[in-house]
Formats: C-alpha cells, structure tokens, sequence
C-alpha cells in the first residue's frame, strides 16, 4: 500500500512541477517507460530513486513518503517551548569588553613572533 502511495506522490508533484514522464525521466537518467512503470507501480523503487526523484523535483525525499512515514507536525505551542528551550541552551553573548583595539595594540612593546629557544642545561 505505502508503495501506491508513493508512486501517486510521484505522479502528483511531476505534475505540480510542470513537468512531463520524459523530462522527468531525463532528468534522473531512466527512460520515460521505466518512470511509467515506476508511477503504475508495475516496477519496485529503491532508495536512490527516490532521492533522485526527489531531487529532481525540487522537493525533499520524505514528501515523497507516505503521511504515516513522515514525523509528526508539532502544534504553536509546541513550537513555542522549543524555542525558548533554545533560546535559554544557547550560549550566552560574549563580553567584548576586554579586547583591545589596533591603537592600544600599538602602546604594547613588539614582542617576538619566534618561539622560545630550547636550553640544553639540565
């Protein structure tokens, strides 16, 4: 049954795309009687058609997949509380306050950009 229905997904956003069995087709790399046979359901699918298929829809692979398969919508509310979940995990805003700027760089003594030199004294 899921099968079915994502070949009729298939049909549908072709169609809402604008575009043909053959263009389709082209589009993947398979010809317009094996896109036939997919959309008919005479031909099994497998997971790299599908993303294919998706991408040359323009579309996602899972709004190719059946409602049941896809995650669950989330409510207002719901969506609310995850922002402010995110909002309050988030890392806080950096204090700037002690960077230094070019001109007080300037006031500090050069220091050397070579590295320490290794003593052989023990």
């Amino acid at each position: 049954m899921s099968d079915k229905i994502i070949k009729n997904n298939i049909r549908k956003l072709r169609k809402v795309a604008g575009l043909t069995q053959e263009q389709l087709a082209e589009k993947i790399g398979i010809s317009q009687v094996h896109l036939g046979r997919l959309e008919n359901n005479a031909r099994s699918m497998d997971l790299e058609q599908v993303e294919s298929i998706a991408a040359a829809l323009g579309v996602k692979p899972i709004d190719i997949l059946p409602p049941s398969w896809q995650e669950e919508q989330i409510t207002p509310e719901e969506r609310e509380i995850l922002r402010m979940i995110r909002k309050s995990t988030a890392p806080q805003s950096v204090d700037n306050n002690n960077i230094s700027t070019p001109a007080d760089n300037a006031k500090l003594p050069a220091q050397s950009s070579q590295p320490p030199q290794k003593s052989n004294e023990r």
